[in-house]
C-alpha cells in the first residue's frame, strides 16, 4: 500500500479540484462488483491497443480504482477533503 500512497494522494487532490473527475471516480464507486468486472474487461480491451504515456497513465488510473480497497480509501479521503472545503 505504500507504493500506492502517492498514486492515492494524486487521485484525491484531483479529485477535489476536477468535478468530472470526482465523478468517474464516484461512478465507479458506485458499480456492483459485476459492473465493475465488466467495465474493467472493456477497459483493458481498450488500452490493450494503446500505448502513449497519457494512455499508460489513465490505465493506472483506472487499474488502482479497481481495487476494492485503494478505492475506498480515496473516495472516503475526497468526502473528507470536500467536507472540509480545501
Amino acid at each position: 500500500m505504500k507504493v500506492l500512497q502517492k498514486e492515492i494522494n494524486e487521485i484525491v487532490r484531483s479529485c477535489a479540484e476536477d468535478e468530472n473527475l470526482r465523478r468517474v471516480v464516484l461512478e465507479i464507486h458506485s458499480m456492483t462488483k459485476e459492473e465493475r468486472n465488466e467495465f474493467f474487461k472493456k477497459m483493458e480491451a481498450y488500452f490493450s491497443q494503446l500505448s502513449s504515456s497519457v494512455d499508460r497513465q489513465a490505465y493506472k488510473f483506472f487499474s488502482i480504482l479497481f481495487k476494492d480497497d485503494v478505492r475506498n480509501i480515496i473516495v472516503e479521503r475526497i468526502k473528507v477533503r470536500l467536507t472540509k472545503g480545501s
